[in-house]
């Protein structure tokens, strides 16, 4: 049963994370709701970086917009993963990497979602190809970069998984 878990635990973290994307990109121009603010913060960063792309601070301010937007979904992801992550982090690294650290609520899920986690990795890299990296790009990002980290309790890291 633990190996099921932790499959489904880093499964539903390349979900959840797909859901982060769409959020802070926005689904829809026509949407008159918080994720259409986000669509129109991402689209003027986008516009801007097209029209100078000298501006070296375009795609870390794009990059820190999505950041924010995506900041305000973790409560409910926490609380959509039933107390598996004790934390969940979104943040910029640079002027291209988005990253998501994930930690363990309890020391055996993690031990036991060591070996599970490499199987994932095609997942994280097709949910990058398909969503977030081409996102990132159309909001200015050059060269995006997306790091999934998974932490035990203790802070020491259970595995990881950059997407190029």
């Amino acid at each position: 049963m633990i190996g099921i878990n932790t499959r489904a635990v880093a499964s539903l973290a390349a979900v959840v994370t797909l859901g982060l994307g769409l959020a802070a990109c926005g689904s829809s121009s026509d949407d008159a709701d918080s994720t259409s603010s986000a669509s129109t913060s991402t689209s003027a960063s986008a516009d801007a970086s097209e029209s100078s792309s000298s501006d070296d601070t375009t795609a870390s301010g794009s990059l820190e917009d999505i950041v924010a937007q995506a900041q305000k979904s973790v409560d409910g992801m926490k609380d959509s993963f039933g107390g598996i992550y004790s934390d969940i982090k979104i943040e910029a690294e640079g002027d291209d990497t988005l990253k998501y650290t994930y930690v363990f609520a309890d020391a055996s899920t993690a031990d036991a979602a060591k070996s599970s986690l490499k199987d994932q990795y095609d997942t994280f890299q097709s949910t990058c190809d398909s969503t977030i990296t081409p996102m990132l790009e159309q909001a200015g990002v050059k060269d995006a970069k997306v790091e999934y980290i998974f932490q035990g309790p203790d802070g020491d890291e259970v595995g990881s998984y950059t997407c190029s």
